[in-house]
Formats: C-alpha cells, sequence, structure tokens
C-alpha cells in the first residue's frame, strides 16, 4: 500500500505540471492495480477473458494500459440492447 507521505510527494511535483484548464487528476497506483489484477486472473481458469469497465478507468492511456496486460475493456453505448460491448481496442 502507498503511504501518506509517498501520496505528498507525487502530488507536490505533479501540481506544478497542472494548468488553469486543468480540472480533475487520476492517481493510479499501476504497480499496485497490476499485482490485484494479476492475482484475480490466477484465481480463474486460464482460459477466462478477463474484462475492466471503462467508466472505472477512463483515461485512453490507462485504457491501453490495461489491453496492453492482457485485459479486455468492456463500456455501454448507452442505447437500449448495446450494454456489454466488449473490446480489445
Amino acid at each position: 500500500m502507498i503511504h501518506n507521505e509517498e501520496i505528498k510527494s507525487i502530488f507536490s511535483q505533479l501540481l506544478p505540471q497542472l494548468q488553469e484548464e486543468d480540472t480533475a487528476v487520476i492517481g493510479t497506483n499501476l504497480v499496485v492495480l497490476r499485482e490485484r489484477l494479476n492475482h484475480l486472473r490466477a484465481a480463474f481458469p486460464e482460459q477466462t477473458i478477463h474484462s475492466i469497465a471503462i467508466k472505472t478507468n477512463p483515461h485512453p492511456k490507462m485504457l491501453e494500459t490495461l489491453v496492453a496486460w492482457g485485459f479486455w475493456v468492456r463500456g455501454s453505448l448507452h442505447r437500449r440492447g448495446t450494454n456489454g460491448l466488449i473490446s480489445r481496442l
């Protein structure tokens, strides 16, 4: 788990890079995320397809990272009958 001092250090380095138009920051500990996803993957049969909801990780680079790790992404087109779209990007 990441400690408060580490978080403070990361954000103190990040804040000067933000512009006035930046209204949000998404922070993800990729090491911990990958460990947790690999733990989940190991708990299922090898042929299981694992997908992650796009709305939980909406940034394009985050989605690219998840796909590079071998996971699928799942989204909804907000139209009747189109929920559950699964893609490898």
